[in-house]
């Protein structure tokens, strides 16, 4: 089997343990903030 190159991130020592707790925190926020999951917010993620 082929390594991945250094670059590739998933190649990276704890990089899935660190993608799921940035996912899970992410999914929270979308979930508790209704203003951070609406359409409406500009892309600097400042609800109006």
């Amino acid at each position: 089997m082929k390594t991945a190159p250094e670059w590739q991130a998933y190649a990276m020592p704890n990089y899935h343990p660190a993608m799921a707790q940035a996912s899970t925190a992410l999914q929270q926020r979308i979930l508790v903030d209704s203003a951070y999951r609406s359409f409406d917010r500009p892309a600097s993620g400042i609800a109006p």
